[in-house]
């Protein structure tokens, strides 16, 4: 009976895991033109091979614009992205001291860009629709939620976000 219950224990215990630990990744859907998702775990080496530029400046993290776009040069030589761009930020997750490289933001200005089949020039309407079907929550005027992530539509562009939990108060 003892070797049951501990099995039934295991059992449990596993399956609360992997379901705890899903709610905190989004799957790439196939409706999206993006090289990289949200959530997505990722190495230096795969940015390397879809052309991506580094962005220098933060702290914490890495930011890489898109390989589809041209970095722009100031006259101190510091890389930032075009008014047009997708920039990827990738840091630790699901909390900043567990490490490994995750893309835990991704900011859209290109209006070719399609996330679930939407741009930021969809309407209010059609965003509304596609993400209640897809299980999104509204969670304000323009910001949709689901596992941990928050998509922001707005005039301008698209900003999706994971959030990065910071419980040891690591300090950057």
């Amino acid at each position: 009976m003892r070797k049951h219950r501990s099995l039934l224990w295991l059992s449990l215990s596993a399956q609360c895991l992997f379901s705890c630990g899903s709610s905190l990744y989004l799957d790439k859907p196939s409706d999206t033109n993006l090289a990289f998702w949200i959530t997505e775990k990722v190495s230096t080496y795969g940015f390397q091979l879809s052309n991506c530029t580094y962005l220098p400046g933060m702290f914490g993290g890495s930011m890489y614009l898109d390989g589809r776009y041209e970095a722009i040069k100031n006259d101190a030589g510091t890389l930032s992205e075009p008014e047009v761009h997708v920039v990827y930020t990738v840091t630790a997750y699901p909390d900043y001291a567990y490490g490994g490289q995750y893309v835990t933001r991704i900011d859209i200005t290109d209006p070719e860009i399609y996330v679930y089949g939407l741009t930021f020039l969809s309407s209010e309407r059609e965003v509304s629709a596609t993400m209640k079907k897809l299980g999104f929550t509204l969670s304000s005027t323009s910001s949709w939620k689901k596992n941990n992530c928050t998509f922001s539509f707005g005039e301008k562009g698209i900003s999706i976000n994971a959030f990065v939990s910071n419980k040891y108060g690591i300090q950057f």
